[in-house]
């Protein structure tokens, strides 16, 4: 009987450890994207500004403009251009014919989205200026992606 009982307390406990052994770990898409941005970032030897309330992006200021800084309350022109971090793809411009337009103070959407980084680069720049975001695919599509 007594052997019987270890038996199967040893069958017990290698189901018990084959059970926990089977949780899987997986990375966030926030680490691994911030991985990804750091690698580029130091492949290419880029000079970039994280955001100061340290969410996650890097802005850099290509041309810095003329006259005083933007003010959350004037109106601003602007085109954009998303593309690939990696490849290069590009998956949305402004029309040549277009502008798009707004008071700097709601500058966070994009195509729809909420992306606060516009708002922080275009209040870093002056009239005639341009700049680059680098931006964690999370802020803009959330951890899951984008649905429509």
């Amino acid at each position: 009987m007594l052997k019987r009982l270890s038996s199967y307390a040893a069958v017990l406990l290698g189901l018990m450890v084959l059970v926990s052994s089977c949780k899987k770990e997986y990375e966030s898409i926030q680490s691994m994207d911030d991985k990804k941005i750091a690698d580029y970032i130091s492949r290419n030897s880029l000079s970039v500004t994280k955001d100061p309330e340290g969410s996650g992006f890097y802005y850099t200021i290509t041309n810095q403009g003329t006259g005083e800084f933007y003010k959350n309350t004037d109106s601003v022109r602007y085109s954009i251009i998303v593309r690939s971090l990696f490849n290069g793809n590009e998956y949305y411009s402004t029309p040549e014919y277009v502008n798009l337009g707004t008071f700097v103070g709601y500058t966070n959407g994009l195509l729809g989205l909420d992306v606060k980084a516009m708002r922080t680069l275009l209040t870093q720049l002056r009239p005639g200026g341009a700049g680059r975001i680098i931006l964690p695919s999370y802020m803009a599509y959330g951890k899951n992606g984008f649905t429509t």
